[in-house]
């Protein structure tokens, strides 16, 4: 299922990580809904979000993906499905990928689909703010 949203060309975006940083005013002790990450050269290659569903991060990578460039209500284009295959003895069995996390990011709304593999599957829920790297998803714990 494809979003359909007007979306900017990825192309349009800043095309690294210190240019999209230095295009927002953050506070320091401002919560993140995304984060954008670099590779070594410190070329954007994408952004992550926490998935209270999977209660891990997500990566999407651009320019794969469609972004509004919102970091507070963010919109990526087409949905994104992750999946997963299945081993027997340590090596992937082919053809056994199945979906665990399917869903389309709109407006900072995450839009959980009916494939999803966890409980959130069919559900709307708003995009959580990232825990902090180093405690990533106690908050969700309990």
């Amino acid at each position: 299922m494809r979003a359909h949203h007007l979306v900017r060309n990825s192309h349009d975006l800043p095309s690294t990580v210190s240019q999209l940083l230095a295009s927002h005013s953050f506070h320091e002790d401002e919560a993140l809904k995304i984060k954008p990450l670099n590779d070594p050269d410190d070329v954007l290659g994408g952004y992550q979000h926490w998935c209270p569903g999977c209660k891990q991060r997500h990566f999407i990578p651009i320019p794969r993906w469609g972004f509004n460039g919102n970091m507070e209500k963010p919109t990526f284009t087409p949905s994104v499905k992750l999946l997963r295959s299945r081993y027997k003895e340590g090596k992937e069995i082919p053809g056994t990928e199945e979906s665990y996390c399917h869903y389309v990011l709109t407006d900072g709304i995450l839009n959980y689909q009916g494939d999803c593999a966890h409980e959130l599957r069919g559900t709307q829920v708003p995009l959580p703010d990232l825990p902090d790297e180093r405690t990533d998803g106690d908050k969700e714990k309990g």
